[in-house]
């Protein structure tokens, strides 16, 4: 009767460990962007610097504000661009989930604060978002009176 309850206890605690493993397996994914981004790990910087292939950025952790000049037709990346330093730089938005890109393009947002991670792309000087903050400006009209 010993070995009996020895290969029941035995096969309980198999059963119970291959359920602990399917459990884990079907677990729901996290999201792409579910974790917040700390502002303290970013190097606030002009969109000149970036830009600048020889600046040596390559792998910093970047935040500027720029303008929105174009964007990709899949919405997998926006060109920004600086005034002051007349530089253009493209930010992939890889990292956002499907609804921040759309909403990014629904908005038409015209400014962009971009959280992101530099990185070279086929010789140009690319941010790979983090995180993106629209700008949001309110054009209401406005009542002139006589």
């Amino acid at each position: 009767m010993s070995a009996f309850r020895y290969l029941l206890a035995l096969s309980l605690i198999a059963v119970a460990a291959e359920a602990q493993s399917v459990r884990h397996h079907f677990a729901p994914a996290p999201a792409k962007s579910s974790r917040p981004v700390s502002e303290a790990n970013y190097a606030r910087l002009e969109l000149g610097q970036v830009a600048a292939p020889s600046s040596g950025m390559q792998g910093r952790r970047v935040t500027f504000t720029a303008e929105v000049i174009a964007y990709d037709a899949r919405m997998q990346s926006v060109e920004v661009h600086d005034a002051r330093s007349k530089a253009v730089v493209r930010v992939l938005l890889n990292n956002l989930t499907r609804a921040q890109r759309q909403e990014i393009v629904r908005q038409q947002v015209m400014d962009l604060t971009v959280y992101g991670r530099v990185v070279n792309q086929n010789g140009k000087m690319v941010v790979a978002a983090h995180r993106v903050d629209p700008i949001l400006t309110d054009l209401a009209p406005v009542k002139y009176s006589r």
